[in-house]
């Protein structure tokens, strides 16, 4: 066997090892077993996968502890974040320090230890999603078995600190939100009032007086975008 016939076998490996654990952390489905542990691969062509735990988040990068020490992970518009929020690189604020993470992307040439990220997924985020998932259809289910609460579905319109307006089946009704009001988006990723746009389609579960609804629940149908 030659030497090119080598290099060519050795490069069909190491892709072979990145490109499905690169893949694990773009897919929603994958398996539960990539959530904790450390994992860094490198192909020959500088396209790397990192797992870890986050210690620090900027603006537009993380630093994430795994294998080798410290790896900086950075990100750009053009970066697919996971769970998504709202759909933008503002998403990567939702991150926080101790979440376990996995990304994917190309090593940088102008840094040490530095990738730059096509794909961040946080796994932390993802558990978090389902438990509040089952948070929020356990208290639906008691509170209409209880007799309380409704749900409400329409277009929102004039945010506030603590209050929105809901246009729904030809009325329109102020939502009053409070500190015990989960507020989610369609994937049941939390979020804040604040990430709510003008003309988002929103369905809310709560109580209506007149004109006035005390909510529960507010789930954003049309984030991520």
């Amino acid at each position: 066997m030659n030497h090119i016939t080598k290099q060519v076998l050795v490069g069909a490996v190491a892709l072979a090892m990145v490109a499905p654990l690169a893949f694990a952390d773009t897919d929603s489905s994958s398996s539960r077993e990539a959530q904790g542990r450390m994992n860094v691969v490198i192909g020959p062509a500088g396209h790397a996968l990192v797992r870890g735990t986050v210690e620090s988040v900027s603006a537009n990068s993380l630093t994430v502890k795994s294998w080798g020490g410290s790896w900086i992970i950075r990100a750009s518009a053009d970066t697919s974040i996971a769970p998504r929020f709202t759909g933008s690189v503002g998403d990567l604020a939702k991150i926080q320090v101790g979440d376990f993470v996995g990304a994917s992307g190309k090593v940088a040439t102008n840094q040490n230890f530095t990738i730059d990220a096509a794909n961040i997924r946080n796994w932390s985020e993802r558990k978090e999603e389902r438990m509040t998932n089952k948070e929020i259809k356990k208290q639906e289910r008691e509170s209409r078995k209880n007799g309380i609460g409704k749900i409400f579905v329409g277009i929102a319109s004039s945010i506030g600190a603590d209050t929105f307006v809901l246009s729904h089946a030809k009325a329109t009704s102020t939502v009053h939100v409070s500190s015990d009001t989960k507020i989610v988006n369609r994937n049941w990723a939390k979020i804040l009032l604040g990430d709510i746009a003008v003309h988002d389609r929103v369905r809310v579960f709560g109580t209506k007086a007149n004109s006035d609804i005390t909510a529960q629940v507010v789930s954003d149908i049309s984030l991520p975008r």
